[in-house]
């Protein structure tokens, strides 16, 4: 029986080395090769996982949406239809395309449309009262005995905010009937072919003889 010393020489000599590094090398090379013939195709069950997941979102997103799902066509009633109703502001207000527009901004069925046409109807007059009311706003407020007494330091600041807004409501109303204008020039060109600015603008100075106007 071989000794201990004769095991560690065995075991460390250059030929025994050699030998075992060649079977590790071919050990190795055989698993390497070999390999891919056990692997598992992970790709096709990530895939099929990947999947179902996706089925199972859809199927949620599809009941979420399900429940909340808004009208599409919104129904009109009450105090806004009777009036769009009474004074045929369909026929009166409404351009030919304007259904479309409003499909167009994801505002379908009759409502959006009865809402638009009432607020276009009543704008007007809640702005013209506004505006007559807004200029002599200070003299109303003494009159109901709410403006601060004269020489207390919250006069000025309010009727320096009163001017205020005077002056930046005459900036913007200016700005938008000009802009308007233009907008009504180049309609009438697109309806009738010709360019009529010396019309428009004679119309604007007749009308300025009655009261100026922010242009």
């Amino acid at each position: 029986m071989p000794t201990f010393n004769e095991i560690v020489l065995a075991l460390t000599s250059a030929d025994f080395m050699i030998t075992a590094l060649a079977a590790v090398a071919a050990f190795a090379t055989i698993l390497t090769l070999g390999s891919p013939l056990f692997a598992q195709d992970k790709l096709a069950v990530r895939l099929k996982s990947v999947a179902t997941r996706r089925e199972e979102l859809r199927a949620q997103a599809r009941k979420d949406l399900d429940k909340n799902k808004p009208a599409l066509r919104h129904t009109s009633k009450g105090f806004m239809k009777r009036i769009v109703d009474q004074f045929n502001l369909q026929k009166l207000l409404a351009s030919p395309d304007l259904k479309h527009k409003l499909a167009q901004a994801g505002l379908r069925g009759q409502a959006p449309l009865v809402t638009f046409l009432f607020f276009r109807m009543i704008m007007p007059f809640v702005l013209a009262a506004g505006a007559i009311l807004l200029g002599p706003l200070p003299v109303f407020l003494r009159l109901l005995g709410l403006m601060p007494a004269n020489g207390h330091p919250a006069l000025l600041r309010l009727l320096i905010t009163h001017a205020t807004v005077m002056v930046t409501a005459v900036i913007v109303i200016g700005i938008l009937l000009a802009s308007m204008v233009a907008d009504v020039i180049d309609e009438n060109e697109l309806a009738t072919g010709k360019r009529q600015e010396g019309m428009f603008s004679s119309a604007i100075a007749f009308t300025m003889k009655f009261g100026p106007l922010p242009m």
